[in-house]
């Protein structure tokens, strides 16, 4: 049996963004959000970090090209959000609230979709500080449909 292991790669980048779910009054989100409702956007710091799990390839003798993993994690997912509105400037937000949860499922979605071998992906881990992280590993996600957003499996 041909072992099997993770790999692992993180990236650092900072985003502003408020808290608003458009299926909220104003009050409602400030109920759910607190001060993170507020259109006075703040910023955070987050990392991001890729695991992948698969079969060591004997060639390499890892799970995949961790250079390859690092060049994928900072164009698709550090490049694109660092220094960005996440409300205004990534089009996913602009119907989902951007909950450092929702920011998992996006940076899950996007890896997804830009890797070669995307059953690799394993999980994304999201910190935003020593206290709030947020692990997704894929078992749901947003898929618009009837201009409708519904979360969903990975597998559908």
């Amino acid at each position: 049996m041909a072992p099997i292991a993770t790999l692992s790669c993180k990236e650092s980048f900072t985003i502003s963004h408020y808290l608003n779910s458009p299926h909220l009054s104003n009050t409602a989100n400030k109920k759910v959000y607190g001060e993170c409702a507020n259109p006075a956007v703040h910023s955070h710091q987050y990392t991001i970090e890729v695991i992948t799990r698969g079969t060591v390839d004997t060639s390499i003798g890892t799970v995949m090209s961790l250079s390859d993993l690092k060049s994928l994690l900072r164009t698709t997912v550090a490049n694109q959000l660092n220094r960005k509105n996440l409300d205004y400037d990534i089009n996913f937000f602009r119907t989902v609230p951007s909950t450092i949860e929702n920011l998992a499922i996006f940076i899950w979605q996007a890896m997804k979709q830009e890797m070669s071998e995307p059953e690799l992906l394993y999980e994304v881990k999201l910190t935003d500080n020593e206290e709030n992280c947020v692990i997704y590993n894929g078992s749901g996600g947003h898929v618009q449909r009837n201009g409708q957003m519904n979360l969903t499996s990975d597998t559908d």
